[in-house]
């Protein structure tokens, strides 16, 4: 009986090593994938940044290249009217 019993408890302390190698396992691969989620989220923080910057940067762009536009036409009307008094 008593064999029977020190079998039972080698096996069972065999099948908690196995299982502890197992969560141990499971828990490193865990910290990987939130490391991974961790830098994944920042680069997508960074690049919003960067959306939103390249946006401002669109739009005043654009204010410029209407004032210019507005500016020259303004310029050309002023150029047909001297050349008209002149011709």
């Amino acid at each position: 009986m008593k064999r029977v019993v020190r079998q039972e408890i080698e096996g069972l302390e065999e099948t908690e090593s196995a299982l502890q190698d197992a969560l141990n396992a499971h828990a490193m691969s865990l910290n990987e994938a939130l490391q991974l989620k961790s830098s994944l989220e920042k680069a997508l923080l960074d690049a919003e940044a960067r959306v939103q910057a390249e946006q401002a940067t669109k739009a005043a762009t654009e204010t410029k290249l209407s004032k210019v536009e507005s500016e020259l036409n303004d310029k050309r009307k002023l150029e047909k009217r001297v050349d008209s008094l002149y011709t």
